[in-house]
């Protein structure tokens, strides 16, 4: 954003808050008299719906006394500050949105999950040598050079 645009800004709560400044501020009070600089290597938003991405973003960086408030992707920003808000500790519907999702997980999942001896039958395993020969075997399984080792024979 310009300063050009962020004098329109200023100059426009002037306009909304005329009553209440008059009201509760000294006469020469205005919006647009406040001085707005911009930090160098700030990101800027570039569209009309991340603002409050940014705000908690420049927020979080000026709590942490970092120097300049590092480049970020609004989208996983966003992800990263719901995911914060849903498994925060006062989160009082915490475990309803987590039991909410399992059930949706549960709902979405095509196969169950399992040992291939105990899930359900499946039509590719109906016949008794197809299931034997994929699924775990339960006994040892012979190595194939135990049987060359018998036949070979050392000659003094």
């Amino acid at each position: 954003m310009t300063t050009k645009h962020f004098a329109r800004q200023l100059s426009t709560l002037d306009r909304l808050f005329k009553s209440e400044i008059k009201q509760h501020k000294q006469d020469d009070f205005q919006f647009s008299n406040f001085k707005v600089s911009i930090k160098s290597g700030t990101p800027q938003q570039d569209n009309g719906h991340d603002c409050g991405v940014y705000v908690m973003k420049f927020m979080e960086s000026f709590f942490k006394r970092e120097e300049s408030m590092s480049p970020f992707a609004p989208v996983d920003e966003r992800l990263k500050i719901a995911c914060r808000l849903v498994t925060h500790d006062r989160n009082e519907v915490r475990v309803v949105v987590f039991a909410d999702k399992e059930k949706y997980y549960m709902q979405q999942t095509p196969l169950p999950v399992g040992s291939p001896v105990k899930t359900h039958s499946d039509p590719r395993f109906s016949t008794k040598k197809l299931k034997s020969k994929n699924s775990i075997p339960t006994h040892p399984v012979p190595t194939r050079t135990s049987g060359r080792l018998k036949r070979i024979k050392y000659e003094e």
